[in-house]
């Protein structure tokens, strides 16, 4: 039987349809760009980020998509991305740095210094943080990258799966180190634009199918498309609506691995500990608040809890506040009443300070309360307290030291176990030294002022001590003897609770400076930060303690033997020395600094323990994690670029079991490398010899042989008996050569 070479009658509808289903897939891919960057709400303050963002996106989707259409090869199309992306960077991110449009090398200077800044200010700043040009400028270029690579395995090799996992990884980058905020309606964004682009792809590898033999009917088009939308829209509106209500869905996580709350009043915010030294150097003479007060007190911000080795840490679960604030425990037998009219001027973080304990607050702004840290925070719809008129009235605790002595209640388990938890692979010699230090002391309290006199006595306050939290801080504390009120506060209570002692870190302001005009006026400024150690008496709640030489909180006196002091140099090197005779030496190894990011729930975050040694904060482990995390992926993903083409073959020839399916599946072979050298893909309504005709140039001197295997899978397709074998060895020979030749003709062009 002669071979066919005819085509049946195509219609101008069935072309356009066609052309449609690949444009639908094109927009459906750039709205699964589009939902990526609108993942990126939850990490940062505001939407400024979005349209800028947004414009990368569009720009390179349409620009792939011309170069695609236009024939251009895969090598071009690379440098043309390179090259736009560049012009894009100075358009959008550094207009006034480009000369004519076209980046200049103040521009690169500016990039280059805007992602210094932004790893930087990575090491202290959690989402939401604030909209930098760095943040902006690595977000871009990863989503630049994304949208080309998407583009070339959707529809240059036809991919579906690999085509989203580029912004797959951008998004839950984002979820994993983003806020709680906007998570319901991105994540629907997201997962809905990716469902509409897997079917609108599908579809349209469908409708574009590699022979008009193998075209569908439209009515399994359309099949197609109505069962899709019906499960894409069930899914996306079932997860929305019901996911938030099913049981559970807001509880504690059985592995905290985001170590953040999910709640509607969890918040995720840089540590105070974080701001210490910056505010104790750089802005020491920054008025942060104003307190008028009928008493002087340390204005505690918050707590933390945790402690894993680095950093401490910790969590809340803040309600909203009425005039009267719940107490977070024991009523203190006696109790100052203190009095505060604050105002916040340059605070720049979400807390609200206050005396410890505050019971009562008066204010227009709405706030949050969590009585088991006992902290004050600005409601969600504020980023920081800045601007903040309130007053507050505490009960703060009065002690004696006899009361303190007398004290032998037994915390309860919930006390234990939340604060005197301790990392196993503490330094042993941290645990040797407490154990040391207090060995004439026979009760809790003997051994918590053993504690804090030996510190007092035995180290030197010293703000040339770099910031960081490293695994050898501790250690190279304790051999160097000397830091600011950072170290003092987080080694005592990692000390404290070595020996039994239950114990956590506050951080806040000393009194600041008196007003000189009106009487009861303080200006607390950047000079004033500090943080403490506050240990728990089972019959009594929490009481501070001081071992910052130079420090000494106001009516604390009684129990701690410490007068009050706020001595706060302010030029780094500037030191407090104190008594060091017979001072034994501590065995240690001094640290270098390591800045640290900060991770924290409704009040927590990074503060740990001494000075800088080298070690990984959390937030480095989550990207060591995802690093090793996308390297895994990479090499898997090679392999499979790698492999997978001699597997599929295998399978594919495994398959064909007769002489006409083998010289079909020769010339579906033959086409791969004709569709790279010519960026020109079968239509599904033009037959094997048309389409080699019309790639008959690309193809160049194969072109003939090119045609008569077309001729040959025809006549496998239409014929009434099976091919000879010499046409299938024919067919076999002729792809194998087109292949090879082929390949090695693109390798040389890339």
């Amino acid at each position: 039987m002669t071979a066919m070479t005819t085509t049946p009658t195509v219609t101008a509808r069935q072309r356009a349809r066609s052309r449609v289903g690949e444009a639908g897939a094109e927009v459906a891919l750039a709205l699964v760009s589009l939902a990526t960057v609108a993942g990126f709400a939850r990490l940062y303050h505001g939407f400024s980020f979005f349209w800028p963002l947004a414009t990368f996106v569009v720009a390179g989707h349409g620009l792939a998509v011309f170069c695609r259409r236009r024939g251009v090869g895969a090598f071009p199309t690379a440098l043309i991305a390179v090259g736009a992306g560049a012009v894009l960077v100075g358009w959008l991110l550094f207009p006034h740095t480009t000369a004519f449009g076209l980046p200049t090398p103040t521009t690169w200077t500016r990039a280059h210094r805007a992602l210094d800044q932004a790893a930087n200010r990575f090491g202290t700043v959690v989402a939401p943080a604030p909209v930098l040009p760095g943040f902006q400028l690595a977000a871009a270029l990863a989503l630049w990258g994304a949208v080309w690579f998407a583009d070339w395995s959707a529809f240059r090799i036809r991919a579906t799966a690999e085509s989203v996992a580029p912004c797959a990884v951008l998004f839950l980058f984002g979820a994993l180190l983003g806020s709680p905020q906007h998570r319901t309606w991105t994540t629907a964004a997201f997962v809905a634009a990716v469902l509409l682009f897997v079917l609108s792809h599908r579809t349209s590898r469908q409708d574009q199918g590699r022979t008009w033999v193998a075209s569908s009917a439209a009515g399994g088009r359309r099949s197609i498309l109505q069962a899709g939308a019906v499960v894409a829209l069930v899914a996306v509106l079932g997860g929305a609506a019901l996911g938030p209500h099913v049981p559970g869905a807001a509880s504690r996580p059985l592995v905290g691995w985001r170590q953040t709350q999910t709640g509607p009043s969890s918040r995720i915010t840089v540590s105070p500990l974080v701001d210490i030294r910056r505010r104790l150097v750089e802005q020491s003479d920054t008025v942060a608040f104003d307190v008028r007060t009928s008493q002087r007190a340390y204005w505690r911000l918050t707590s933390l809890d945790a402690f894993d080795g680095r950093i401490w840490s910790s969590s809340g679960e803040f309600g909203r506040t009425s005039t009267q604030l719940p107490r977070s425990g024991l009523a203190p037998p006696t109790a100052r009443r203190i009095v505060q009219d604050v105002q916040i001027r340059d605070l720049a973080a979400i807390w609200v300070p206050s005396a410890f304990e505050a019971r009562q607050v008066d204010s227009t702004t709405p706030m949050r309360w969590d009585p088991d840290s006992s902290t004050l925070i600005v409601d969600n719809d504020r980023s920081t307290s800045d601007g903040l008129q309130y007053r507050v009235v505490s009960a703060a605790p009065v002690f004696t030291a006899g009361q303190l002595q007398l004290d032998r209640s037994v915390p309860s388990r919930a006390i234990q176990s939340a604060y005197l938890r301790l990392p196993g692979d503490l330094p042993a010699e941290v645990r040797t030294t407490a154990v040391d230090v207090t060995k004439q002391a026979p009760t809790g309290f003997d051994k918590a002022i053993a504690l804090q006199q030996w510190f007092r006595t035995q180290f030197t306050y010293d703000l040339s001590v770099p910031p960081g939290h490293g695994e050898n801080a501790i250690t190279a504390f304790l051999a160097d003897r000397r830091g600011y009120c950072e170290q003092f506060a987080g080694t005592y209570a990692a000390m404290a609770r070595s020996l039994g002692l239950p114990s956590r870190v506050a951080v806040g302001f000393t009194t600041g400076d008196p007003d000189a005009t009106i009487p009861g006026l303080y200006h607390v400024k950047g000079k004033h930060a500090h943080a403490w150690p506050e240990v728990y008496f089972a019959g009594l709640g929490w009481v501070p303690f001081e071992p910052t030489p130079g420090r000494g909180a106001p009516g604390a006196e009684a129990w701690t033997g410490v007068a009050e002091q706020q001595d706060a140099p302010a030029v780094p090197g500037t030191t407090v020395p104190v008594t060091t005779a017979g001072a034994s030496q501590i065995p240690g190894r001094p640290g270098q600094a390591s800045p640290d990011k900060g991770r924290v729930r409704s009040g927590n975050q990074p503060a740990t323990s001494p000075t800088p040694t080298p070690g990984p904060s959390a937030a480095p482990r989550v990207l060591l994690g995802l690093g090793i995390a996308a390297g895994a992926v990479a090499v898997g993903w090679l392999l499979m670029v790698l492999l997978l083409p001699t597997w599929r073959r295998r399978r594919r020839h495994a398959a064909a079991r007769t002489g006409a399916a083998k010289v079909r599946l020769a010339w579906d072979e033959s086409v791969e490398p004709v569709e790279w050298i010519s960026a020109t893909r079968p239509w599904s309504w033009e037959s094997d010899a048309e389409y080699a005709a019309r790639v008959a140039d690309q193809v160049g001197p194969l072109s003939g042989a090119h045609s008569e295997l077309a001729q040959l899978a025809a006549a496998a397709a239409w014929a009434d008996r099976e091919p000879p074998e010499a046409a299938v060895a024919r067919a076999n020979d002729i792809a194998r050569t087109l292949r090879h030749t082929l390949g090695d003709r693109l390798t040389r062009r890339q």
